[in-house]
């Protein structure tokens, strides 16, 4: 049941809506992008593995085609292909190295690591088996090259996604048409965690910032680093409900020497003790509280 005495607040204009909206698309195509761009090395690795494998598959099938021919093809190359993989291999060394090494030690391995690879190439996999993987290996190679181009041009049409979105964005806010007062008429002093640091992120990107949300790490909760034009920001949230005191300043301070930021702030949506005020002005680390949100949201107050 509303309160008696409570007004009805007037509608928000349709640009403040649509630059929520635009907000709503950047976070969802950013989440998008971040795991497109975790997921593309994955794919190209697992791309270059299977080249790797159908390059081997084919020479091993080059290797063997004389044998066709030649009944003696595979022995013939076994007994000759080491001794000259060591000649050459003794040859190259003796441009390239100096006439202490010894030039029999470099035979035998050059000669005895040919005749392995020689080996894998005639008998591995068996010649009943190679046709057969070569057609998989193929296919398989052909997939996953299509599966990271695919990826890697889904990444591209998101991030130009992002461009357009985030330039109507700026184009909606430069006009001067969005009256940034408008999401001072929500309840954001009754939010809960989750409600107020979505809030704050979107207040902070209606004023032109881009944010991103880091997840808590040792020692250290959740924190916003918000990016302005000219400068970046650790910004640590608290919302109805949790105790704030010096502990949070001291948390964003940490971030902000942490990732060598160029400001540090506390924003809430009530009122900070005098410990924290204190703490505060001395370090240098801006508080953004009950009294002080309205001028963060209409841009009057910079962090």
């Amino acid at each position: 049941m509303s309160h008696p005495l409570q007004e009805n607040p007037a509608p928000l204009p349709a640009d403040h809506w649509r630059i929520s909206q635009l907000n709503l698309e950047i976070e969802r195509l950013e989440a998008n992008a971040s795991e497109l761009a975790a997921d593309l090395p994955r794919f190209r690795a697992q791309a270059v593995r299977a080249g790797r494998r159908l390059r081997y598959l084919r020479a091993a099938r080059s290797t063997r085609i004389p044998s066709a021919s030649f009944e003696l093809w595979k022995i013939g190359v076994l007994t000759a292909g080491p001794v000259a993989i060591g000649l050459m291999a003794l040859f190259a060394s003796s441009l390239i190295l100096p006439p202490s090494v010894s030039g029999l030690m470099i035979f035998f391995v050059a000669a005895g690591v040919g005749g392995a690879l020689l080996a894998l190439l005639l008998f591995y996999p068996a010649d009943g088996l190679l046709a057969d993987q070569l057609q998989s290996a193929a296919s398989e190679a052909a997939a996953l090259r299509a599966r990271a181009d695919e990826a890697a041009a889904e990444l591209l049409r998101i991030r130009r996604e992002q461009e357009r979105v985030s330039e109507e964005r700026r184009e909606l806010m430069a006009s001067g048409q969005v009256q940034r007062a408008a999401l001072l008429q929500r309840d954001w002093k009754l939010m809960n965690e989750a409600e107020w640091e979505d809030f704050v992120v979107e207040a902070c990107r209606t004023l032109g910032a881009t944010v991103e949300r880091h997840p808590p790490a040792v020692k250290l909760p959740p924190v916003l680093l918000i990016r302005f034009a000219n400068r970046t920001a650790a910004a640590i949230t608290r919302a109805s409900g949790q105790v704030v005191d010096s502990s949070a300043v001291n948390q964003a301070l940490l971030v902000r020497e942490n990732h060598q930021l160029d400001g540090a702030a506390v924003i809430i949506n009530r009122r900070f003790t005098g410990a924290a005020q204190d703490l505060a002005r001395h370090r240098g680390c801006q508080l953004i509280g009950l009294e002080e949100f309205p001028d963060f949201v209409l841009g009057k107050l910079q962090i």
